[in-house]
């Protein structure tokens, strides 16, 4: 799929990220989930209204290490019919 962005858009993208070429994100995965990863409950909380970019941390509605690691646990506990 071809991503169609204005030459604006694209260099104000390129500048504001500090990057040089937007191959340097896309397609890019996620950081792993460990603790050195792991996402502050009472921080996301405190900058929520400066933060643009995920509306679920921005709300608290996320995961953090334990409570996923915790939740995997459950899951594969389940017994299946």
């Amino acid at each position: 799929m071809t991503l169609s962005i204005s030459r604006n858009a694209r260099n104000t993208l390129l500048k504001n990220l500090g990057i040089r070429n937007l191959i340097d994100i896309m397609d890019r995965n996620f950081l792993e989930l460990d603790e050195a990863h792991d996402i502050d409950r009472k921080k996301a909380a405190r900058y929520s209204n400066r933060n643009r970019g995920s509306v679920r941390v921005n709300t608290g509605r996320f995961y953090t290490v334990k409570e996923h690691q915790r939740r995997i646990k459950k899951a594969k506990q389940l017994k299946l019919p």
